[in-house]
């Protein structure tokens, strides 16, 4: 497909020089103007997610503590008890820690109306 594409660009480029128009080139072979022109743009990398850093043994132990002391909390309760001493985690990354020791609290839902 690349391949095809230089020759494609390359085509337009030699007929550009020859006095035939851009437009009319492209019709001839019946590839949209907006193709070709982001075929000429350079290719921007794509982006990856970084890297989610693991906790530390020392937040980990925070998190544990604090479900110790306070059983029946749920993840985000406890990542607001843990904000209060000082120890800023996601709640999500309460919760991952808490799900891996298997000490995620059940609730119930609430009956839909």
């Amino acid at each position: 497909m690349e391949e095809q594409k230089h020759d494609i660009i390359a085509f337009v480029h030699n007929r550009k020089a020859q006095g035939q128009s851009i437009t009319e080139s492209l019709k001839a072979l019946g590839i949209k103007r907006s193709t070709y022109y982001s075929w000429l743009k350079p290719r921007k990398e794509i982006k990856t997610r970084p890297n989610i850093p693991e906790l530390t043994p020392l937040e980990r132990q925070a998190i544990e503590e604090t479900k110790e002391h306070h059983p029946h909390l749920r993840h985000r309760q406890i990542q607001g008890i843990l904000q209060n001493k000082g120890v800023y985690l996601s709640k999500s990354s309460v919760y991952h820690h808490l799900k891996s020791i298997n000490q995620v609290e059940p609730y119930e839902r609430r009956p839909s109306p």
